[in-house]
């Protein structure tokens, strides 16, 4: 089959990729650009914006342009980064370092108007800024040119006084292609397009998107400073899907008539890394936490922790959840009747605030399966309760043949499973030592050991690490659910094991990444943030 020529994703893909080039034309962007100024163009019911600002400002900027610096400093990533712009030349004919960073900005952005159903492919509007307008359509001629050499002609016109070029249908292509004085125009329709350049017109008094109060909602619940957004008006999607049947795709089916209004996710460069934050207003049923995430597991954890994940609520949702999970309750009573223990009442109710797990990787050991060294924090508000559940466990295991013995750890009591009981799986030797207002969970002594070490200041703790702090100021100081992961010192283990690891080696600059989630009375926001060291 011949290959098709340049698709419109690879047009959007090009532009969006001259933003690993900031270092090159940070002078020439050094104004700050109106953040989403293209949504002005937009209609108010627009189902679906995006965009990239590339004028953010100077601290933007001069961040974006610390961390690309950082990756350079490997000749491996300069390596791969040319050979992708060796890829978008092949592809389109244009070389993105001579032929687009000199002209590109102040904005990039795309939009899906009006969305008719998943049946039906969309209509697509993209704009691409331009400082320079000769060099711009040079950039579109050299374009067209590629298409053309791929059986895909254009017809060079005018439209409305603007130079332009409308192509043959195609399902990979935009069809038409309009240079304005400050916007290079994609659109797949011209009935699209005829309404967009009546909206950029100075005159026109009409609504926008820009005006569209939920989407102000949406650019206000963003973080800022930023260089990107991403906007999604739900209820037109959902509206859009027409008659089809929800259930029949996943998570659509589960939001229905619960669905937020809109979700917008904004990037944004720290000193330091980025991050990427998703926002959408809260919902009736969504679960806030009764009490903000102290993250208190992470003063009992190693400052080298390899991963956390910590969240709250579990009681409490449980709780609100109880009546509607039959099911669960069934279960719950057939592992009481058969085993002695009340799920509810000897574990779930002292179990308080948070539940934690983190993934050590003490000196000597190696990264995989055959050692495992990991802790379980479970906060609780009852010690009594949590002593009593834990005994319970205890005597339901031990008659089960699991031997446990009762030892001491840096001056704390602890249980440990007996010797080779546990140890021929996976190299387990479980336990658990009770430290201030947690029950600690162990897979092997040595794990028990460095939280205790953590907590009697032996050691430094995670807490107190930059790898994680860092990021945890960054995603706004704390979180009801959280996943962190020490790239730093994984990419270390790996280098260790192998030196060749080419991809390992490209991993070097990062430090640490860190999910997040918060649910608020009135937003909820989910983030990322990615540091470099």
């Amino acid at each position: 089959m011949k290959k098709r020529a340049v698709t419109f994703g690879a047009v959007i893909a090009a532009v969006v990729v001259a933003l690993a080039g900031l270092g090159a034309f940070v002078v020439a962007q050094i104004l700050t650009h109106p953040p989403e100024d293209t949504a002005r163009f937009l209609p108010e019911e627009t189902a679906f914006y995006a965009s990239l600002n590339l004028r953010p400002g100077v601290d933007q900027l001069t961040q974006a342009v610390d961390v690309l610096d950082r990756f350079k400093e490997n000749p491996e990533f300069e390596l791969k980064l040319d050979e992708f712009y060796d890829q978008i030349e092949e592809e389109l004919g244009i070389d993105v370092e001579a032929d687009v960073f000199p002209w590109i900005g102040p904005e990039v952005s795309m939009a899906i108007p009006n969305f008719d159903g998943i049946d039906d492919a969309p209509d697509v509007v993209a704009f691409i800024g331009a400082t320079d307008r000769a060099a711009a359509e040079a950039a579109v001629r050299k374009l067209v040119a590629r298409a053309e050499s791929e059986d895909s002609p254009f017809t060079e016109t005018q439209t409305r006084g603007h130079l332009s070029f409308i192509g043959e249908e195609s399902d990979d292509l935009p069809k038409y292609i309009v240079l304005t004085d400050d916007y290079i125009v994609f659109a797949t329709s011209e009935e699209l397009l005829t309404d967009t350049l009546d909206r950029m017109e100075p005159d026109y008094t009409g609504p926008t998107l820009l005006d569209k109060p939920g989407f102000q909602g949406a650019r206000s619940a963003a973080q800022s400073p930023r260089f990107g957004i991403l906007y999604v008006d739900l209820s037109a999607v959902l509206s859009g899907a027409g008659e089809v049947d929800l259930e029949d795709f996943g998570v659509l089916g589960l939001v229905g008539d619960q669905a937020p209004e809109f979700v917008v996710a904004s990037l944004a460069f720290f000193d330091g890394g980025v991050r990427v934050a998703t926002s959408f207003d809260t919902t009736d049923d969504s679960l806030v936490a009764p009490s903000p995430n102290t993250l208190a597991s992470a003063s009992l954890a190693p400052h080298d922790a390899l991963a956390l994940v910590s969240f709250v609520g579990l009681r409490e949702a449980w709780e609100a959840y109880a009546d509607d999970t039959a099911e669960i309750d069934e279960l719950f009573d057939t592992v009481g009747q058969e085993l002695g223990i009340d799920i509810e009442d000897d574990i779930l109710s002292w179990v308080s605030g948070e539940l934690a797990a983190a993934v050590l990787l003490p000196e000597g050991a190696t990264l995989g399966i055959e050692e495992i060294h990991a802790n379980l924090y479970v906060e609780f508000d009852d010690r009594e309760a949590a002593l009593s559940g834990l005994g319970k466990v205890r005597t339901l295991l031990e008659s089960s043949g699991l031997a446990f013995r009762d030892t001491s750890i840096g001056g704390y009591d602890a249980v440990m499973a007996g010797a080779g009981d546990a140890g021929d799986v996976l190299g387990l030797s479980p336990g658990y030592v009770v430290l201030d207002r947690y029950v600690v969970i162990g897979t092997s002594e040595e794990s028990l050991r460095q939280a205790v070490a953590a907590k009697s200041g032996e050691v430094a703790t995670l807490a107190q690490a930059p790898a994680f702090t860092r990021p945890v100021e960054a995603a706004g100081g704390t979180a009801d659910y959280m996943v962190y992961a020490n790239i730093e010192r994984i990419v270390e283990a790996l280098m260790a094991e192998s030196e060749e690891d080419d991809f390992a080696q490209l991993l070097e600059p990062l430090q640490a990444i860190l999910l997040s989630a918060t649910a608020g009375e009135d937003v909820s926001t989910y983030g990322a943030v990615l540091t470099i060291d």
